[in-house]
């Protein structure tokens, strides 16, 4: 039976977007999402037509939408957008590699999960690259302006973990421009120690 609906995706054209995009934002580092298998339009493939067209990085919320990248051999850095833990390390010695190798960038969403990563990479002499996502109002992820500070201080204490960026998700930025300006003071406090 054929289905009775589907998507083709045009990957010239994704890679012309990319292209558009690294000239409207010259100088900036460009990371691609590629959250559930790419939204379902096939990960691997989106990933390596990214990579050539100049993608940085690319982002995946698990260790499981890593995985598929990792075997595949992109040779981007991977971002995990959603907070991993030990378990997620011990049960894949593929992730685990890539992880301590640095090419799994993780995402801090708390004290005690930053505090569990630096105890893994002590124990491997691993240095594991972190980005500390502030919850600023989306309240879906990320750790309040207080615990990103403590999560910022901890980073910088530490020779097992190196800070590599930051990011929040402002709720509504889209539909409710005025709350945006509210949102971004939080996010800055939550940095403050990294300055």
């Amino acid at each position: 039976m054929r289905p009775s609906s589907w998507i083709e995706i045009d990957l010239s054209a994704v890679e012309a977007n990319v292209l558009t995009l690294r000239r409207a934002c010259a100088g900036a580092r460009l990371c691609a999402v590629l959250k559930a298998d790419g939204y379902a339009m096939g990960s691997v493939e989106l990933a390596r037509t990214l990579e050539r067209a100049g993608a940085d990085m690319m982002a995946v919320y698990t260790t499981a939408d890593a995985r598929p990248l990792l075997a595949a051999g992109v040779a981007a850095p991977i971002l995990v957008l959603g907070p991993m833990w030990l378990e997620d390390l011990a049960g894949d010695p593929i992730v685990a590699d890539a992880a301590r190798r640095g090419r799994l960038h993780l995402t801090a969403h708390s004290v005690e999960q930053t505090a569990s990563l630096e105890t893994w990479a002590r124990d491997r002499d691993a240095t594991l690259p972190v980005h500390v996502e502030v919850d600023t109002g989306m309240s879906r992820g990320g750790a309040s302006p207080d615990d990103a500070e403590a999560i910022v201080r901890l980073v910088a204490a530490s020779d097992r973990l190196r800070l590599a960026g930051a990011m929040s998700h402002f709720a509504s930025a889209d539909r409710d421009a005025d709350a945006t300006p509210d949102r971004a003071p939080r996010f800055t406090r939550g940095l403050s120690p990294a300055r």
